[in-house]
């Protein structure tokens, strides 16, 4: 069951990869083009391919899960000689089953880590200064009313934040650096808690949080460490921008001089994962400068078609991907799944097939369930789409031994023509020679 999930993720991680790369070259084209929350749409639904399973529904359709998971599947392939050298690789060392126990410890490590140190970080906050009876407070109130957010928000002056930020699922925390508590002025102030509390409005808290902990699952793709981070910075921008939306000129200006001011601070101690702040990556500043300043952001119905274009298209594409990998995955990671070389079988003129297997010592087949299916040469990475058409017939397995016996095994099958497919219905019959006289 550890090795299917595994297998999920990895099909997940193929489909968020093409999602990413799609994401990553749209971006750069969408860039001061469309207001920026439609490009963290789009950012958001690359992340969910490596999450949401949609290729499974191929798969159910064509029969692929019930496959994998009840019965023995043999797949007929032509190979590359680098494949060839790779699927050695995995046979005589058996390092797939270590690459899956380096993925669930990697996983497990992962999650105990972020969770711990979320749970240790607001343990601690209580022991910082308390803003409660300070102006900080009354400047929180006035905000808070503006923006008509009626959360309970707890402030706090921490020294180990290195920025102003927000932190906090059930019960919202604002946390400000020690070191600025009493050196800003109001305006800066309200500047700060402004654009604390619209990320709480705009619930970029969860969202954050829901990354860190889908980060688990993912945590060897760097791909999806890019398109997180990449995530985490269009939050900021969007978050600037709404804010900003209806914000005089000279209030603009003021508002990005406590934004240089705040990002010009060293950031000697690490981000929280859970947390958004107000300055947290110095490599975003111009991004959200220009998206502060620019007057042009009513283009939402273009944003619009984007999103549906690029779901609409992403999703199908991505998911295709994913399942053309199926076979190949379950075949390194299961061990009911076997590859047989194209040149040790050939299909008899009564529809039966003969399968030559040469070892080097004893052979154990192991327990043949339900089914065996045989896909022909080109056909290694995608299942059968259509009715299967089935009709009875044999199907001859031959293994020749080191010591120069042999052993003939006959099983009855279901045949498809249609797709070269072969399941197993149980052995007919099963006889060892001394000598092989083939």
């Amino acid at each position: 069951m550890i090795s299917m999930c595994f297998i999920a993720v990895l099909q997940l991680s193929v489909a968020g990869g093409v999602a990413g790369i799609l994401f990553l070259y749209v971006e750069r084209w969408l860039y001061e083009k469309i207001p920026s929350k439609y490009i963290i749409w789009l950012n958001i639904v690359a992340l969910l391919m490596f999450v949401i399973p949609f290729f499974s529904l191929i798969m159910e359709i064509d029969g692929s899960y019930q496959s994998f998971l009840e019965h023995t599947l043999i797949v007929v392939t032509g190979k590359s000689d680098i494949q060839n050298k790779f699927y050695d690789i995995i046979q005589q060392t058996d390092i797939s089953n270590q690459i899956v126990t380096i993925w669930l410890i990697g996983m497990i490590l992962y999650f105990i880590y972020e969770m711990s140190y979320y749970i240790y970080t607001i343990k601690t906050i209580k022991k910082g200064i308390s803003l409660s009876e300070t102006i900080w407070q009354r400047v929180l109130s006035e905000v808070q009313k503006e923006l008509h957010i009626n959360k309970k928000i707890s402030l706090y002056g921490k020294i180990d934040v290195a920025q102003p930020c927000t932190i906090g699922i059930l019960k919202q925390y604002i946390l400000i650096p020690s070191l600025l508590v009493n050196q800003l002025s109001e305006t800066e102030m309200k500047a700060i808690l402004r654009h604390e509390c619209m990320h709480m409005k705009r619930n970029d808290v969860p969202l954050k949080a829901a990354m860190q902990v889908l980060s688990c699952l993912n945590w060897f793709n760097p791909l999806f460490a890019i398109l997180r981070n990449s995530l985490y910075d269009w939050i900021e921008v969007g978050c600037d921008e709404e804010l900003t939306e209806k914000f005089t000129k000279e209030e603009k200006k003021t508002y990005i001089k406590v934004l240089l001011k705040l990002t010009e601070e060293k950031q000697k101690r690490r981000s929280f994962g859970f947390a958004v702040g107000f300055g947290e990556r110095k490599n975003t500043l111009n991004r959200r400068i220009k998206y502060i300043m620019n007057n042009n952001k009513k283009r939402n119905t273009l944003g619009r078609i984007v999103v549906i274009a690029f779901l609409l298209f992403t999703v199908p594409v991505c998911s295709v991907a994913a399942k053309d990998t199926d076979v190949v995955l379950h075949s390194i990671f299961l061990e009911n799944v076997e590859f047989i070389d194209k040149d040790d079988f050939k299909v008899n003129e009564d529809g039966s097939v003969t399968i030559t297997q040469t070892v080097e010592e004893s052979h154990y087949m192991g327990d043949i369930k339900e089914t065996t299916r045989i896909l022909q040469e080109g056909e290694e990475t995608a299942e059968p789409r259509h009715t299967h058409n089935k009709v009875k017939t044999t199907l001859e397995k031959h293994i020749k031994y080191s010591d120069g016996s042999c052993e003939v095994i006959v099983y009855n099958v279901d045949y498809c023509a249609g797709c070269d497919a072969y399941w197993t219905l149980g052995i007919a019959s099963s006889k060892t020679y001394k000598k092989c006289p083939h």
